[in-house]
Order: C-alpha cells, then sequence, then structure tokens
C-alpha cells in the first residue's frame, strides 16, 4: 500500500506549504549557528525523538502520535518518520519546525531533517471505544473478565 508523504510541498496559492514556511521561519530566526555536523546513530535518534515529549507535557495528542510513530535514519541525516494515520502526520506536521531544531541541538546535527509517511498498516491497534478496550480485555484473561461481568453485572450499552 503506498503512503502519503508530508515535506515541503507547493500550495494551491503557488508558494510553499505553511509547515515549509514555518519551517524557514524557525530556521531563520535569531543569530546564525555555526553549522554542526556529528554523526547520528539510530540509538540516539530514537532516544532524543522519544526525550521531545518532555518539552511539551500539554500536548498530550503529539506525545501519542511521537510515541506511535517508528523513526529510521536514511542517508546520514535524515529522518524517515512512519505514522498510522494522517491525523498523526499533521500533529507532526505542526510541531516539525521545533521538533527539528530540537532533534538538530540535541545531536548536534544542523543538517537533519525528516519526512512523515502514513503507513495505516504500521500503525499498532490501539483500542478507543469501551467495547474495543472489553474485547482486548477479553482476549488477553477471558476467564477474569468473565468472572468480573457476572459478579459485578457489568454491562456495555
Amino acid at each position: 500500500m503506498p503512503g502519503r508523504t508530508s515535506g515541503m510541498m507547493p500550495s494551491l496559492r503557488g508558494g510553499v506549504s505553511q509547515s515549509a514556511n514555518n519551517e524557514q521561519a524557525a530556521a531563520s530566526s535569531g543569530p546564525q549557528q555555526p553549522e554542526m555536523n556529528e554523526p547520528v546513530d539510530e540509538p540516539a535518534l530514537r532516544r532524543t525523538w522519544k526525550q521531545f515529549i518532555q518539552t511539551i507535557p500539554e500536548e498530550k495528542l503529539l506525545q501519542t502520535a511521537i510515541l506511535n510513530s517508528r523513526v529510521k535514519l536514511s542517508e546520514g541525516t535524515h529522518i524517515n518518520v512512519t505514522v498510522g494515520s494522517d491525523e498523526q502526520m499533521q500533529r507532526i506536521n505542526e510541531n516539525k519546525a521545533p521538533l527539528l531544531v530540537f532533534l538538530r541541538q540535541q545531536l548536534r546535527n544542523s543538517r537533519l531533517d525528516l519526512s512523515i509517511v502514513v503507513n495505516a498498516t504500521a500503525a499498532p491497534k490501539v483500542p478507543l471505544t469501551p467495547r474495543e478496550r472489553m474485547a482486548e480485555m477479553r482476549k488477553e484473561n477471558p476467564e477474569l473478565i468473565d468472572e468480573l461481568v457476572n459478579t459485578f453485572g457489568l454491562e456495555l450499552s
């Protein structure tokens, strides 16, 4: 199944998309930093990717998108991010500029860039509704769930 990608895409007005503008503004604002070019390895990238969550404690949906994504380093400086839905792609894309600034500073490599691909089959199935949660719990421990349902007269409406 071909995935959808996100990156610098032309907008309908002939310019660069909003997320690309945000990234360019973040890169050009402030004093010019010396170029950093330390080698990056995948374990360090994954640790730093998850550390970004600590910088956004109020952004629960973005935290979930980051935790559920898969990151892979290619060509030494390009980060391929695979997410399970368009919404996760949108959340990460909206925060791409601060995320890249964080990764570049922490990993000491100013050449890092990232692209996001949606692959719905790669995403773990997370039960969201009470009925889905109950079905998942029943799969893991059917006897206990049946006992709880019978003992307490539980029902899902």
